[in-house]
């Protein structure tokens, strides 16, 4: 059975999260102050490392091929807008 799970993510850089085989990355956004990602995932499923980068508004986005947009977030009032993106090899 599936279940959204609830990973906390840095604001800016590149991170690897270990998420089950086959997740579905379905948003990011704040809450309670913290970057956040929700994931479908199999709870059962064996654990794989995921590659997230997280690039600002009129920041260059290193070596773009390969990336795949997962979505736009707003931070401090909107003072930060941040872009994430998944590495796929």
């Amino acid at each position: 059975m599936k279940k959204v799970y609830k990973y906390e993510l840095d604001v800016t850089g590149t991170q690897t999260v270990n998420m089950p085989q086959g997740a579905i990355i379905r948003h990011i956004g704040e809450q309670f102050g913290r970057l956040c990602m929700w994931v479908e995932v199999d709870p059962v499923a064996p654990l794989e490392p995921r590659q997230i980068e997280i690039y600002g508004t009129g920041q260059p986005i290193q070596n773009e091929e390969g990336l795949c947009f997962i979505g736009t977030f707003l931070r401090l009032d909107g003072h930060f807008v941040g872009h994430a993106y998944e590495r796929k090899h």
